[in-house]
């Protein structure tokens, strides 16, 4: 299961490296059982209950309110250094209900399986994905922007450290810049400072194609929020 604030390669729970007993990809029922059990036995220790299902994308949870961050917004924490703590934020989950101080958030949000077929490739995911348990993709705050992570999305481990990250960049953005991420994953820098600074124009670049779809779905939700008229291409 994820630390919190960070799910790893994505999602939540992928299980990565399956390909080897499946093949080229979707693997043949047999082959998979032993991973399946395995998975079954993740969801039913760490899941939110009910039974192992696969939700489909027009089922997954709306992306959740985040106010528009200032760079010098001080996180509300009884932690002695407030400057790493991430601004207060509840992420939705795999159940049907938020989670609240009573009943703490499931440790897995959903499983994916990545297929690998090439065992002398030195590339840890493969081209091959299996929807598992859970929604397709979750959501995660960063810097005031509710950002979609899917399976094959980076995000930084040190969720304390980026909100730093990403209050300091802000700082350094005067408002009507131009703007051009490189390597920009699925656009975390990008969008925040969209967020917090009003942008002359964004640019976001990526090679990888798993960054696509999570990156529209964050732009989509964040020019709901942004105040006027803005014209923004994914």
């Amino acid at each position: 299961p994820p630390p919190p604030h960070s799910p790893p390669s994505g999602a939540a729970a992928a299980a990565a490296g399956a390909g080897a007993a499946a093949g080229a990809g979707a693997g043949a029922a047999a082959d998979m059982s032993p991973v399946m059990r395995l998975c079954e036995l993740l969801w039913d220790l760490g899941g939110p209950g009910g039974a192992m299902k696969a939700r489909d994308a027009d089922t997954d949870e709306e992306p959740p309110s985040c106010r528009l961050a200032t760079p010098h917004a001080e996180a509300q924490s009884h932690h002695s250094d407030k400057r790493l703590q991430p601004p207060p934020f509840t992420a939705t989950t795999a159940s049907t209900s938020r989670p609240s101080p009573l009943r703490p958030a499931p440790l897995i949000h959903s499983i994916w399986l990545n297929f690998q077929p090439d065992p002398t490739s030195n590339a840890v995911l493969g081209p091959h994905w299996r929807h598992v348990a859970g929604p397709a993709a979750a959501w995660q705050e960063f810097g005031g922007v509710a950002a979609c992570v899917g399976p094959g999305s980076f995000v930084q481990a040190n969720y304390g450290a980026m909100q730093l990250v990403l209050r300091e960049i802000a700082d350094m953005v005067p408002e009507g810049s131009r703007v051009t991420e490189l390597h920009a994953g699925i656009g975390v820098i990008g969008l925040s400072l969209a967020a917090r600074r009003r942008l002359a124009a964004l640019r976001c670049v990526e090679v990888n194609p798993a960054a696509a779809a999570p990156f529209r779905a964050s732009l989509a939700a964040l020019q709901q929020r942004l105040p006027g008229p803005r014209e923004q291409r994914a």
